[in-house]
């Protein structure tokens, strides 16, 4: 998302689907530290999960725009 935007001093690539990877390994964290297998949760359980991860980051990312935002006015 957004990554058009992003400097490209970053060298970030859009293709290796970073979001994706970052959510799953979150997920997986998220389960070792609550002692839940991921691997035996099923596809709502998921979906359920990443969606929550994701709206997580997402709130977080627009807090730090918004605070940068802020900070250079």
């Amino acid at each position: 998302m957004n990554f058009d935007a992003m400097p490209a001093d970053l060298g970030l690539r859009p293709d290796d689907q970073i979001g994706a990877i970052v959510v799953d390994l979150f997920a997986r964290s998220i389960c070792d530290s609550i002692g839940v297998e991921f691997d035996e949760l099923d596809e709502p359980q998921t979906a359920g999960l990443n969606e929550t991860i994701l709206d997580c980051i997402t709130q977080g990312v627009a807090i730090g725009l918004g605070a940068i935002s802020e900070e250079s006015q």
